[in-house]
C-alpha cells in the first residue's frame, strides 16, 4: 500500500473518531515532513470556531521533556549538576539527599502535591496555588518519602514543580522567560508559552478552551470553572504542566532535539538514555524498546485536554495528538497512525 493509500485509511480511521466526539488536531511527520495534518472540531463550543493547524492546547505531563530540556541546558552551561542536592538550591527544602537526577528521573519518592493541595487544612480551594505554594505545604507539612530517593522509579508531577524552582532560582529568570529565550526562540516555536487560563488569563488568538462531558446534562462544559476540580486551584502549578503548544510547534519541537539546536548531541543523548532504576524513561520521556527500536513518547491529561507526542527516531517519524475535549480514546488514535503509516 503507497504512503497516499495508507494517508486516506488512516484519516478515515481517525474521522470515526469524530464521529464518536473526538474534538482535537492529529499530526505526522517523516524526515520532518508533514504526510498528514487534520483538524477535527472546534477550539470553543461556545463560538464554535473551528480548529486549524495553529491552535494552541495545553500538553498536559508532555511539559515535561520540555522542563527536562531547560533543566539539563543548566547542567549544559556548568550552572548546575544532575547529582546537586535539591535542599542546597531551593530555600526551606524539607528533604535531604534529593538530587537534580532523581527529579527528573522520577526517583525522588516526593508525596504526591495534588493529594497534599487537594486537604483543606492545607490549601483553600478557592484560591490558586503556584510553585512556591507546593513548596510551602512541602515544608508545613513534611510529609514522608515514599521510598529513599534513588531507590525506585514512582512517576512524580511534585518533582517537576521543584525543577521549575530550580531553574527560576539558577538563571534568574520565570520559567516563562527562560523558556521564551531558551527554548521557544531558538526552536522557532512562535505559538507556545506557560499559559495559565484561570490564573492569570490571556487573549490569544487560537487558544483552545479544555472541556469536560457533564454526564447528567450530555454538553461539554468548561472544567475550570467549579474550585472543586484540581485543574481550578492548581492552575498557577508549572513545569509538570501548564505549558501550551500547537500541533506544528511540537513538530519544530522535535526537529530542534534532533538536530541538536536545544542542547549538545552528548547532552541531547542523555534524555533518552535510561539508567538501571528508570528502565523505560529517560529525562523527560518515556522509552519504548519494542521491535528493537527506541522509541520516545509521552502522554499528558490536564483540565479537559488529552495528549500524546511519539518520535519513532529509527525511521525519523513523529506523531503529534492533541484533544481539547478529554477524549478518552486518544491512544487508540495515536495506535492508527503508528498502525497505518
Amino acid at each position: 500500500m503507497s504512503i497516499s493509500q495508507n494517508v486516506l485509511k488512516m484519516d478515515s480511521l481517525i474521522r470515526e473518531h469524530f464521529e464518536d466526539g473526538f474534538n482535537g488536531n492529529v499530526l505526522y511527520a517523516r524526515n520532518d515532513s508533514i504526510l498528514y495534518n487534520g483538524s477535527f472540531g472546534v477550539l470553543n463550543y461556545a463560538t464554535n470556531q473551528p480548529l486549524n493547524d495553529s491552535s494552541i492546547f495545553e500538553l498536559g505531563s508532555n511539559a515535561k521533556q520540555i522542563t527536562a530540556v531547560a533543566t539539563v541546558q543548566l547542567i549544559e552551561k556548568g550552572l548546575l549538576n544532575f547529582d546537586t542536592k535539591v535542599d542546597e538550591i531551593i530555600e526551606g527544602f524539607p528533604y535531604s539527599g534529593i538530587t537534580v537526577e532523581n527529579l527528573l528521573r522520577h526517583q525522588s519518592g516526593l508525596p504526591s502535591y495534588m493529594k497534599l493541595m487537594r486537604k483543606k487544612k492545607v490549601w483553600d480551594r478557592n484560591q490558586i496555588a503556584g510553585n512556591h505554594d507546593v513548596l510551602n505545604a512541602l515544608i508545613e507539612c513534611s510529609p514522608k518519602l515514599k521510598f529513599e530517593p534513588g531507590s525506585r522509579f514512582k512517576y512524580s508531577n511534585t518533582g517537576y514543580v521543584m525543577l521549575v524552582l530550580i531553574i527560576e532560582k539558577v538563571s534568574g529568570l520565570s520559567f516563562n522567560e527562560y523558556l521564551s529565550k531558551h527554548i521557544f526562540e531558538p526552536a522557532d516555536m512562535k505559538h507556545s508559552a506557560v499559559i495559565r487560563r484561570r490564573y492569570h488569563p490571556v487573549d490569544i488568538e487560537n487558544n483552545t478552551e479544555g472541556y469536560v462531558l457533564n454526564k447528567k446534562s450530555k454538553q461539554y462544559e468548561i472544567m475550570n470553572k467549579n474550585p472543586k476540580y484540581w485543574c481550578s486551584y492548581l492552575d498557577g502549578v508549572v513545569g509538570d504542566g501548564s505549558i501550551s503548544s500547537t500541533a506544528l510547534d511540537m513538530l519544530k519541537w522535535n526537529s530542534a532535539l534532533k538536530h541538536n539546536r536545544l542542547l549538545t548531541p552528548v547532552y541531547t543523548e542523555l534524555l533518552f538514555t535510561p539508567d538501571s532504576v528508570s528502565s523505560n524513561y529517560g529525562l523527560g520521556f518515556f522509552i519504548d524498546s519494542g521491535d528493537g527500536e527506541r522509541n520516545f513518547y509521552h502522554q499528558g491529561t490536564w483540565a479537559g485536554y488529552q495528549t500524546w507526542t511519539y518520535d519513532r527516531r529509527e525511521t525519523n517519524e513523529y506523531i503529534v495528538v492533541l484533544s481539547n475535549n478529554n477524549y478518552l480514546k486518544t491512544r487508540e488514535i495515536l495506535r492508527i497512525v503508528l498502525h497505518n503509516l
